[in-house]
């Protein structure tokens, strides 16, 4: 079996079923937008290209694969209208922020976020180059202040000094269309990850034999 086979999609040529499942996979996350921006979730989440369904329920369905995926209760993300509770807790957590004192802990907190994305909760992806020249080019070309002023990108190449990944390209895309928490300002943060020098990154046993060495003192 290819690698795709073998993550038990049952659509797959010789795919197993879930209730066969032995490992572990990494299957969903459920984030939140705000009452009344539904079609603008859809909107964002098409710009990044991912494929999105509605299956008649409170959520939006975003497919991680891309074009092409019909398994959408694995390697997706949800996003859901946010309940009355957690806005009510939303709405008194941003307005004990605007404080003088708050507001300067939130604005050296996103100031530090923008420039060092990479140590801060994100969404990574994985993907070729071009896909991610082509995002950030729709990302570029965008007239729609609905989005245009709510999406921000950082790009971090090669020979960025603060890159946290030697090899990679990492474009960084900070939203507050979407969120997952009540306490954590500013939105979400995206990273389009693509492999550019595959001779740069570190396999897991060269980090596991670092750490140990480390360790070791």
């Amino acid at each position: 079996m290819t690698d795709r086979d073998d993550v038990y999609r049952p659509d797959a040529p010789n795919g197993r079923a879930w209730s066969e499942m032995e490992g572990r996979f990494l299957n969903h996350a459920e984030l939140v937008y705000q009452p009344g921006e539904r079609e603008l979730v859809r909107e964002f989440f098409a710009l990044l290209g991912f494929e999105v369904k509605e299956f008649g329920l409170p959520t939006v369905v975003l497919g991680v694969d891309g074009p092409g995926q019909t398994d959408f209760s694995n390697n997706a993300i949800y996003v859901s209208e946010i309940l009355p509770e957690q806005l009510a807790l939303s709405q008194a957590v941003a307005k004990a922020l605007e404080s003088p004192e708050n507001a300067a802990l939130v604005a050296a907190f996103d100031e530090r976020r923008r420039r060092e994305p990479q140590y801060h909760p994100h969404f990574g992806m994985r993907l070729a180059r071009q896909a991610q020249a082509d995002i950030l080019a729709r990302i570029e070309a965008l007239d729609d202040p609905r989005l245009k002023d709510r999406i921000h990108v950082r790009v971090f190449g090669l020979d960025e000094p603060n890159v946290a990944a030697p090899g990679y390209i990492q474009a960084f895309v900070f939203t507050d269309i979407v969120s997952v928490s009540t306490t954590v300002p500013s939105g979400l943060t995206f990273e389009l990850q693509v492999v550019a020098d595959q001779s740069q990154l570190l396999s897991r046993r060269a980090m596991e034999a670092e750490a140990a060495a480390a360790a070791a003192g």
